[in-house]
């Protein structure tokens, strides 16, 4: 349907079983008031672009009670959505098992604002990026009010919501983040299960768990800095538990190497990271090459790195970082190698600042376990500054090298 100044209200009714050659399966909107209620558009397939719904310009609503399903983009990306130009869209229905063969298996947002008020978007696949959502070229995207991000899987990067590396904003506030899956194809190729910040981009979250998510690194989020940009991140009463990485940074990998990370009231706990070399682990946090603070209300607890030569079972800061941490809390951390609690392989003249820091009841079990608190490979700076070092246990070395 086309037309400046055009209405279209479908309820309580179904769109089903279309085939489309270019542009939407289901519906093809273009520059369209359009309001969903009580609608289903379900198993439709396109040959290009948007399986269920493409919407070029104009504004779309979609209730709670209505549901983009089952729909495939055969061709091209945007399985359930593809949000194209002028779009404004809020969705607050559920957005599930639909695919793409490119990137957005549940929603490509190439559009101006999209807006998730209490939605669900779940068991999405896309082959490249987004399996929940892509959010394209400095557009802006916002997940809010109780919304759920679950169960989605990308081939590559943000198994939940994929942000480009051009830039773009995200902001996710009183959600939950969980069970998505980045490399499903296992070919070693996706980072961030959770979220995927690939570079330039700004993502604030709030009062939101993050939870249950897998990649290659970063499993609940991945800040990179793909093209030399720097993606900023903004995390403020936020749980980080229970990803997993299969290399690095169970809960979070920060790559950027400029930009800004802000962590206010976060909880690192239960994470994993899997990987086998000297040089993979932060079951809580890895670190590669960013100046990161950490203050007194970040707390990296229960997380593990524990697989072949892992290390840094709470945080491992990699090649070229600076670590500051300032009365925050490190606790019950397991590392195979080294660094139960921290691992640092930062260089000459970087390293790590501590300054009233409870480091207390990390392990280094027997590969070789070295530093059950805090251990440093080769050269690298600690300073250590008053709080609590205590109960920490190595097979090997106690604390330091």
């Amino acid at each position: 349907m086309t037309g400046a100044g055009s209405t279209l209200t479908i309820t309580n009714a179904r769109v089903q079983s279309n085939l489309g050659n270019q542009f939407g399966g289901g519906l093809y909107l273009a520059d369209v008031t359009t309001s969903l209620i009580d609608a289903e558009i379900i198993n439709n397939d396109v040959s290009g672009s948007g399986g269920g719904v493409f919407q070029d310009s104009g504004t779309l609503t979609m209730d709670g009670d209505s549901l983009i399903s089952g729909n495939d983009a055969l061709a091209g990306p945007g399985g359930g959505f593809y949000l194209n130009a002028n779009t404004t869209t809020t969705i607050s229905g559920t957005v599930s098992n639909n695919t793409s063969t490119s990137s957005g298996g549940g929603i490509m947002h190439d559009g101006n604002t999209l807006t998730i008020d209490g939605g669900t978007i779940s068991g999405n696949g896309a082959l490249a990026t987004g399996g929940g959502i892509r959010v394209g070229d400095n557009r802006v995207a916002s997940v809010i009010n109780g919304s759920l991000i679950d169960g989605n899987m990308a081939g590559a990067q943000g198994g939940g919501i994929c942000i480009s590396d051009i830039g773009g904003t995200l902001t996710v506030a009183d959600s939950t983040i969980s069970g998505n899956v980045a490399d499903f194809n296992n070919d070693n190729d996706g980072n961030g299960g959770g979220i995927n910040n690939l570079g330039a981009g700004a993502v604030n979250i709030t009062n939101t768990t993050i939870a249950g998510n897998m990649a290659v690194d970063g499993g609940g989020i991945y800040n990179d800095d793909e093209g030399g940009s720097s993606g900023n991140l903004t995390l403020a009463t936020v749980a980080v538990s229970n990803n997993m990485a299969k290399r690095s940074g169970g809960g979070l990998f920060q790559r950027s190497a400029v930009g800004t990370v802000t962590l206010t009231d976060v909880n690192f706990d239960g994470n994993t990271a899997n990987g086998m070399a000297a040089t993979n682990g932060g079951g809580g946090i890895y670190n590669d090459g960013f100046a990161l603070n950490l203050g007194g209300s970040v707390s990296v607890t229960n997380n593990a790195a524990t697989a072949g030569s892992g290390s840094g079972g709470g945080i491992f800061n990699n090649t070229g970082g600076t670590l500051t941490v300032t009365g925050a809390t490190v606790t019950g951390n397991t590392a195979n190698r080294a660094g139960g609690g921290i691992e640092d392989r930062s260089g000459v003249g970087l390293g790590i600042s501590l300054t009233n820091v409870t480091l207390s009841f990390n392990k280094a079990l027997t590969g070789p376990g070295n530093g059950g608190g805090l251990h440093v490979t080769g050269a690298g700076d600690v300073s250590l500054s008053g709080g609590t070092v205590s109960g920490n246990t190595a097979s090997s070395e106690e604390i330091g090298r």
